[in-house]
């Protein structure tokens, strides 16, 4: 098949149609290697989201740059990152209702190694139980809510639902996720800084309450739009 914009290799940057994308390679490796090697520098993996660009050829660069996976926020993006052949997928928005839980599960029976956030009872029931019919394990991460109030248990009620994961055998409990990014439209640096730090002393006093009993899992610092997503594992 004839790829739709043959025609616009080797034009000019002025002479090409708008609106257009366009990407500089060299820009793009610079930034990937330096995403990467501050990541590194700070002793965290990188799992970038890839909903800043739904791309996965650019998550694949990703990868070949050293991040250990990459977020989606919802299933759909999943099925698509799977079907391109992409691996280490996880899954930042709570999956809710009968449908998306189904696909979810459904998925999980082609790609085994996806990870996704539970922040209710009622939602992991609702798993648990679609699970149970399909015989399958999933690995997933507590949602711990530091500021955001959107999605996420506060971290006074974390311990009740982690418990729950672990007595069900269709969970591997990983980790907690926490996500400030209420914190990136703070103006002012120094009041963005305070509250980024308040936010994150919740998610490793929360690992802490929960650790006992939980399984190990790598340590990784994914990225959203504007302010780093946070993973504690369950056990250092």
């Amino acid at each position: 098949m004839r790829h739709p914009n043959k025609d616009m290799i080797g034009r000019k940057k002025l002479e090409l149609d708008t609106p257009c994308l366009v990407i500089d390679l060299d820009l793009l490796d610079e930034n990937l290697q330096k995403m990467q090697s501050r990541v590194k520098a700070a002793g965290k993996a990188l799992r970038p989201h890839a909903k800043t660009h739904k791309c996965s050829t650019l998550s694949k660069m990703q990868i070949a740059n050293g991040a250990i996976g990459v977020c989606v926020a919802k299933v759909s993006e999943a099925e698509a990152l799977v079907d391109a052949g992409m691996s280490g997928v996880l899954i930042t928005g709570p999956v809710a209702g009968r449908e998306k839980v189904t696909r979810l599960v459904s998925l999980l029976g082609r790609a085994p190694f996806l990870m996704a956030v539970v922040d209710n009872a009622a939602g992991i029931e609702l798993l648990e139980s679609r699970l149970a019919e399909k015989n399958r394990r999933l690995d997933v991460l507590l949602d711990i809510d530091i500021g955001q109030r959107r999605t996420g248990v506060p971290p006074g009620k974390a311990l009740v639902l982690a418990e729950r994961l672990l007595s069900s055998p269709w969970f591997r409990l990983r980790g907690i996720q926490a996500y400030a990014g209420h914190v990136q439209h703070i103006p002012r640096y120094e009041d963005r800084k305070t509250a980024s730090r308040k936010g994150s002393d919740w998610p490793p006093r929360s690992s802490s309450t929960c650790r006992h009993g939980m399984r190990p899992a790598p340590s990784s610092a994914p990225r959203g739009r504007g302010q780093p997503l946070s993973i504690w594992p369950c056990r250092s």
